[in-house]
């Protein structure tokens, strides 16, 4: 089944995970990673104050702050600790954060998702919203029949961002085609290796591979295939055609671009930074955008 953060990935919106990882574990021919570590145990610890402090939310700072001192509680939530399955979807299931049962807006439930997130990756995305995020939303409101989420983000620690989401059912419609096509490689690669009826787990491996997920370029597609390779206890040698040479001159044009690429950003982020340093300014404001160099060499454009 494919829950909310895994519709994500399915889509293609996340930047940390590949369906490639989730098609292998689903298999059992992958073990689940485990990337507990303190930032994330950290987050988890604070979702319920982030949930709190969301109940006497409002965009006015001031009024946020007296529903603070005044106990005045303008969105209720009830925690839901239970997996949440509709029959209607059975390839879905829900694990929300929080159902709401009152919202200044709406009249009915919706759900309360909480992030934990920092402003330099909410200003890398257009409308400061990361699409898996929206992606996650769309995927409980499908499977628990809701037409509202509003979506908590806490950034940097000391504010909060809340954005109402309504139901979009063209997104929903290609959550539920994504979690088919991912569960039709997923049933013939399982009927696949039954049908061999071997346990050897390079031959397993290479059924599998027949029917798994087309390669992306994220990070996490390159680290599982390679460490899938290195797995592999023997060696064998193929004989590509044009198709493969056409790539094999694409990624050696791409390592040439890549170094000219890294050395025109040096070279233009030098000069900058020369100019900067000649007048003793850590702020560059442009006709389009902005520079700031305290810590850190910040170039935005308002184009961007």
């Amino acid at each position: 089944m494919i829950g909310g953060s895994d519709c994500g990935v399915l889509l293609g919106f996340s930047k940390w995970k590949s369906p490639i990882s989730l098609y292998y574990q689903a298999l059992d021919l992958a073990v689940l990673p485990n990337k507990l570590n303190t930032e994330l145990i950290h987050g988890k610890l604070q979702e319920s104050n982030i949930a709190h402090s969301w109940q006497f939310y409002s965009e006015n700072d001031d009024e946020f702050c007296q529903n603070v001192v005044n106990n005045i509680k303008p969105r209720r939530y009830k925690e839901i600790k239970a997996i949440i399955e509709n029959p209607k979807y059975p390839l879905l299931f829900a694990n929300i954060d929080g159902l709401i049962t009152k919202h200044p807006t709406k009249k009915k439930k919706g759900i309360l998702e909480i992030k934990k997130i920092n402003g330099m990756t909410i200003d890398s995305y257009v409308g400061g919203i990361p699409p898996q995020y929206i992606a996650q939303v769309q995927h409980y409101m499908l499977v628990c029949e809701l037409t509202y989420a509003e979506l908590c983000m806490r950034v940097d620690g000391r504010m909060l961002n809340v954005h109402l989401i309504e139901q979009d059912k063209f997104l929903q419609e290609a959550i539920l085609q994504a979690a088919a096509e991912f569960n039709a490689r997923v049933v013939a690669a399982r009927e696949a290796i039954k049908k061999e009826g071997t346990d050897d787990y390079d031959v397993m491996l290479q059924i599998a591979s027949q029917f798994e997920p087309d390669a992306d370029a994220s990070e996490d597609f390159n680290a599982f295939i390679s460490e899938k390779h290195r797995a592999r206890e023997t060696e064998v040698q193929m004989t590509g055609g044009l198709d493969e040479q056409h790539l094999a001159e694409q990624y050696v044009l791409s390592q040439a671009q890549i170094k000219q690429a890294e050395s025109n950003k040096l070279l233009y982020g030098n000069r900058l930074k020369q100019i900067m340093e000649k007048e003793g300014a850590s702020v560059m404001n442009l006709p389009d955008g902005k520079i700031t160099w305290r810590k850190q060499f910040l170039v935005k454009l308002n184009k961007d």
